[in-house]
């Protein structure tokens, strides 16, 4: 091709509209996931959050399991949202590191929803008091640890029972999910969370014609214009 010039964009555009409508730019289709963004599952342990993890990611439809936060990109989170069938849902420790996470948060916190798996204060001393940690060092670090991701910067923070933790197995979690009245409803926030409008728009192009009457037009132009579309976005751009 050409370069993209003032003389030589409707040949781009025309063959943009060809790559299109043969579906170029299409994404492979797939079961519809329910979620959009990044779901954090937070625990003492990432070890016993994973058939938790999996279950989840069952109900949701959600295809994609991250076993490290540090793996995640902003780039990532941009897409988890904004292109069908990339959320994810990520595993974490108290105990990890919440330098990314709050780096994440910084631009995309309303993409981030963060599920926390019995680290309220009742449940969190009850794990502590099992685990028989003589050291206080450590056991003041994981308190701090807790209380540090119950502040983290998201769009939603959730709690799941420490029960749905505890399941032998995924099929059992996954009944779990189905039958408990608080899980169910973490699970059905996490599915209207961050959901976008995926109806096709439309694109009106004016080519550079000088005089034709494009600012004039354009200049009239807003949402009350089109009665039928009183719940869609009219953007006007003009100038070079």
């Amino acid at each position: 091709w050409p370069p993209l010039t003032s003389n030589t964009y409707l040949q781009h555009y025309k063959e943009f509209e060809k790559m299109y409508a043969n579906g170029h730019f299409s994404i492979p289709s797939a079961e519809e996931c329910l979620c959009r963004g990044l779901v954090v599952i937070v625990g003492l342990y990432r070890d016993v959050l994973e058939s938790l993890a999996v279950a989840v990611s069952r109900e949701l439809n959600c295809q994609r399991i991250v076993r490290n936060m540090a793996e995640i990109s902003e780039r990532d989170v941009l897409l988890s949202v904004h292109q069908k069938g990339n959320s994810m849902i990520c595993l974490a420790s108290i105990e990890d590191d919440l330098g990314n996470m709050r780096k994440l948060s910084k631009s995309y916190s309303d993409a981030i929803n963060v599920v926390h798996v019995g680290n309220c204060d009742e449940d969190l001393e009850e794990s502590l008091a099992h685990m028989d940690i003589s050291d206080n060092k450590r056991l003041k670090k994981l308190k701090g640890m807790a209380k540090a991701w119950r502040k983290a910067k998201c769009n939603n923070m959730l709690q799941l029972p420490k029960a749905a933790s505890m399941q032998p197995d995924v099929d059992a979690t996954v009944g779990f999910l189905r039958s408990d009245d608080t899980a169910k409803a973490v699970v059905q926030t996490i599915a209207t969370l961050n959901q976008t409008d995926d109806r096709p728009g439309l694109i009106v192009y004016f080519p550079s014609i000088p005089g034709s009457g494009k600012s004039a037009l354009c200049s009239n132009i807003d949402e009350a214009t089109f009665t039928s579309c009183d719940d869609r976005s009219v953007i006007v751009r003009e100038g070079d």
